[in-house]
Parts: C-alpha cells; sequence; structure tokens
C-alpha cells in the first residue's frame, strides 16, 4: 500500500526496544507502527530516516505499511513494510496545527476511565476503541521515584479535566528525554504558562493481567503551534 505520513508524536520505551505513534496528516486519526517482533516493538533502526537522523517528536515521518495489525488493547497498530522511513517535506508544520487541537482530550476520562490501568479481561470482552490520547494538562509534575532495588522511575503527576470533575493522575514516564533528564536533575515541573506543551497518553503492553497508562511524550512546542493549547 502507499506510504503514510504521520506527525510523530511519541518515541518512547517499551520492552527493551521502542515504540513510535503519530497523528495521520490527512487528518484520520493515530497510527502506530509495529514491527514483526514480539509485541510489535520496533528497534533504534527502525526509527533512523534516510537521511540518517533519528526521527523525533514533530517530525512528519512517511512510513511503508503493510498491512493494519490491531490488538484488542491497541486498534491503531500498522505492521510495518521494512522500507526506511522518510522526512516528510511537502507539508508545513504549521499547517498541523488544526490536527493538534481536534486531538486533544479534555478529560477528566482518559483511555476508558479514570484510573491508571485497564484490565485485560475488561479489554478482552471489548476492545479498546483507542490506545493514544493527546492531553494539555495545566501542569505535569516529573517525580523521580527511587524503587526498593535501587531502580529509578519517573511518573508523571497531572489533573485531566473541569473543576469539579477533574481526575488525577499518576503515570510512568517511557519518554527516553525526560526520562534521563529528570534522573540527572531531579524531580521537576512543567506549566502551560512557562511554555505550551502536549502529552501523549499511551496504553502499555497487559502486564499482571492489566494494561497501564504511560505517558509516553512530553512536547513542548514550537512558537507556530503554540496556539494549539488554549
Amino acid at each position: 500500500m502507499p506510504n503514510v505520513v504521520i506527525l510523530c508524536l511519541a518515541n518512547s520505551k517499551k520492552l527493551g526496544g521502542r515504540c513510535c505513534a503519530g497523528l495521520r496528516i490527512d487528518g484520520t486519526g493515530w497510527l502506530r507502527p509495529v514491527s514483526k517482533l514480539p509485541f510489535g516493538i520496533l528497534n533504534a533502526i527502525h526509527l533512523f530516516l534516510s537521511n540518517g537522523n533519528e526521527s523525533a517528536h514533530l517530525d512528519m515521518l512517511e512510513i511503508g505499511l503493510k498491512s493494519p495489525k490491531p490488538d484488542f488493547h491497541q486498534p491503531e497498530n500498522w505492521l510495518i513494510d521494512g522500507s526506511i522511513w522518510k522526512l516528510h517535506t511537502a507539508a508545513k508544520l504549521q499547517d498541523q496545527a488544526a490536527i493538534l487541537r481536534n486531538a486533544i482530550v479534555a478529560g477528566p476520562e482518559l483511555l476508558r476511565g479514570c484510573a491508571d490501568r485497564v484490565s485485560c479481561v475488561e479489554l478482552r470482552q471489548k476492545t479498546a476503541e483507542a490506545s493514544l490520547a493527546l492531553i494539555a494538562p495545566e501542569r505535569i509534575e516529573l517525580i523521580l521515584h527511587k524503587k526498593p532495588d535501587g531502580k529509578c522511575q519517573v511518573r508523571g503527576r497531572f489533573l485531566l479535566g473541569k473543576r469539579p470533575r477533574q481526575a488525577a493522575y499518576d503515570l510512568s514516564v517511557t519518554d527516553p528525554s525526560w526520562e534521563q533528564k529528570v534522573i540527572r536533575e531531579g524531580s521537576q515541573a512543567i506549566a502551560q504558562t512557562q511554555r505550551k506543551f502536549v502529552v501523549t497518553v499511551s496504553l502499555g503492553e497487559p502486564f499482571n493481567d492489566f494494561c497501564y497508562k504511560v505517558v509516553a511524550a512530553i512536547i513542548p512546542l514550537p512558537p507556530e503551534l503554540a496556539d494549539v493549547v488554549q
């Protein structure tokens, strides 16, 4: 099938590999390219473009796809055809503002409910309508959490929805750049009053009978996209 162009909104960690996802620039919604590897994980080599650079947030990626490969918890999955991805330059970034703005989920519900996870039993009974969501909370706190085994985990805490109906979320962060920044510099917070940003939340692979929601990307917006967040 012909190549598809997506606006990259996630380039995150996944089970020892990587995961990429984005919105189609034709306005038809989310797409997550997956490989034939277990759980559809991508290797770093998949994310390198024909120009030699690794794909980054807000890149417009031209990706060769083979066929849809939806799963009970991730309906947006498409199997890649193995060709090298390209940086699409025929469209302008500022022209994607409406697509981003229309994709933002106001909450308080996020990817089926307000909890940090969804049971696999529930998802097998009724498959997920979506496993990817774009949000723009007023503030997100990135907390460095040290586990008993000495390993570090970064968690993202934010409120979603308007008062009095707000939900509090506390999700693992799988965005590698922000994870390393917090591990290196310590806990920190980002607010829309400082710089406009969006967050990509993803429903992860089954673990102990649940699919957990994760912060897959935190994306500061360039000036040409600042009005995406009101």
